[in-house]
């Protein structure tokens, strides 16, 4: 009987021991370390500024075809209105797109717009290319006719040029204008308009 207690004791601190050591295997204090970050991303943020500057201030404006010969006329006939808008719903207060309306204009009508584009970001960008009536534009020298009636027949030609393909830090701008010429082919007694937005990318992402 004594061995068989002696035995048994044994088995037992075998087991405390064997639990002793799962114990200080699995039993241990834990800590967590939590590390935290913040990221704060750049805007790009590119508007047409709140002017845009005229030739046609009265008495009209012709040329040819090619926008060759400019000289001003001795009558005040055709006219050019422009709208800047803010396409942004809700309105964030930054014009984004150009309208240009030309009013009892005829063949051979010429005008020059320009114009200031604005970097409002916090990163530097790229003028890239000029979109007219919603196609693109990205080939400089530029000069395109286009058909604003949809009769198939082009109503008007008109290039553009000056920075595009150059950077403006954040706050600078840059200034950019546009020639239009009414075509032989623009319909009597319209009106007639067309928009136009100025494209820009961040200037790591610009390809010339």
């Amino acid at each position: 009987m004594k061995g068989k207690t002696k035995a048994v004791g044994i088995l037992a601190l075998v087991l405390v021991l064997t639990l002793g050591s799962m114990g200080v295997a699995y039993a241990h204090w834990n800590q967590t370390l939590y590390i935290e970050g913040e990221v704060r991303t750049g805007e790009l943020l590119f508007e047409f500024q709140w002017f845009v500057v005229h030739l046609d201030h009265g008495l009209d404006w012709h040329c040819e075809d090619g926008m060759g010969f400019v000289v001003q006329g001795d009558k005040d006939v055709g006219s050019c209105t422009t709208l800047l808008v803010d396409v942004d719903d809700p309105p964030d207060g930054h014009y984004d797109l150009l309208e240009v309306t030309f009013s009892n204009v005829y063949p051979c009508y010429y005008e020059h717009l320009g114009f200031w584009l604005h970097n409002g970001g916090t990163i530097p960008l790229v003028i890239d290319r000029a979109v007219i009536n919603g196609l693109d534009y990205s080939e400089l020298p530029s000069h395109v006719e286009l058909d604003l009636d949809g009769d198939g027949l082009n109503d008007i030609e008109t290039r553009w040029g000056d920075n595009f393909g150059v950077q403006l830090d954040p706050g600078q701008s840059a200034g950019v204008s546009f020639d239009i010429h009414i075509l032989q082919e623009a319909p009597q007694g319209e009106t007639l308009t067309f928009t136009i937005e100025i494209v820009a990318v961040q200037w790591n992402e610009y390809s010339p």
